[in-house]
């Protein structure tokens, strides 16, 4: 998990220069809000499956985009010791989807992986 303190300067930085000052606390709840609705998406793979889906290609990697931006920038949440060869392998597979975008069984063990990875995160 990444507190939103760490990564909701990155959303903000590109946003702020279109918004009023009276605007971004609300677009900071807005964000918060849907951050917590994807963190209860995590909690079952089926439902994010099909979540993803949904998406177009396009938007699906974008999602993968941000998802490997996000790895990369906050190392401190991807601690080598917690991060197995599985996770590792998603995340390649993750990169890879920036340009290839997601099968519908990649999708599937995404979803999988996001879930279980969800339920570690919960537990320490």
């Amino acid at each position: 998990m990444i507190a939103p303190n760490k990564w909701l300067p990155e959303i903000l930085g590109s946003a702020v220069a279109s918004l009023t000052p009276d605007s971004i606390q609300r677009f900071a709840d807005l964000i918060l809000m849907r951050a917590n609705a994807c963190v209860e998406r995590a909690e079952n793979p089926a439902e994010f499956a099909l979540a993803m889906s949904g998406r177009s290609s396009m938007a699906a990697r974008d999602w993968a985009a941000g998802f490997s931006y996000a790895c990369g920038h906050f190392r401190s949440s991807w601690p080598a010791k917690s991060t197995t060869h599985v996770d590792r392998a998603m995340m390649h597979r993750i990169s890879d989807a920036m340009s290839t975008g997601f099968t519908a069984s990649g999708v599937k063990t995404l979803g999988q992986w996001i879930s279980a990875r969800h339920e570690d995160n919960c537990r320490t």
